[in-house]
């Protein structure tokens, strides 16, 4: 998971808060989901992974839509709503949202809006080769956030982080082997006078 910027100012940003400001829901306009796609890079936010063949992507509220639990008005705010993979979001469900990382805006105890800080994600997990761990330093969130949304337990992100882990290390082990190349031809060159 990382911090996602969703720019409210952009175009994109711009267009969806006017869209849904005159539907009756937040789903009433495709093309709000499209617009909350090209946000999300296409990537589901919690687990960022990207759709494959017959995946399931859905429009998530991060403070759940439950009448009486929170404002109705997030509802249709677009700092609430996510890009997720149907997987991220039947595990988040209607789970308290104090519980998990939020990949950009947050409502603080004011009931303000704000967008978290990337640091929050980066203070709270890491990865650790292909696997996210919670960090000393987090608040809890991070550990749910792994455990409750099984992001080291489902094969498919594993096996998509380890083909890029292993990726990464052979462009590292070719650029070490370019670079000591051209570090001892540099040793071997003459000296100019």
């Amino acid at each position: 998971m990382k911090h996602v910027e969703k720019d409210l100012k952009s175009p994109l940003g711009s267009e969806a808060i006017i869209r849904l400001a005159v539907s009756e829901k937040y789903d009433d306009d495709p093309r709000v989901r499209d617009l909350i796609r090209t946000l999300y890079h296409g990537c589901c936010a919690y687990c960022e992974c990207k759709p494959e063949a017959g995946s399931s992507f859905e429009i998530e509220h991060f403070y759940m839509k439950k009448s009486g639990v929170y404002p109705e008005e997030y509802a249709k705010d677009i700092r609430n709503l996510h890009y997720s993979c149907k997987a991220c979001n039947t595990k988040k469900s209607t789970n308290n949202a104090d519980l998990f990382l939020s990949p950009n805006y947050r409502v603080d105890a004011n009931g303000k809006w704000y967008d978290t800080p990337t640091s929050e994600i980066d203070n709270s997990i890491r990865y650790k080769d292909y696997l996210l761990v919670p960090l000393n330093t987090d608040s809890g969130r991070g550990s749910s956030t792994i455990t409750k949304l099984q992001l080291n337990d489902r094969p498919y992100l594993v096996e998509s982080r380890i083909r890029c882990y292993s990726q990464v290390h052979k462009l590292l082990q070719a650029t070490s082997e370019i670079l000591g190349t051209y570090t001892r031809t540099q040793e071997d060159a003459p000296a100019k006078k």
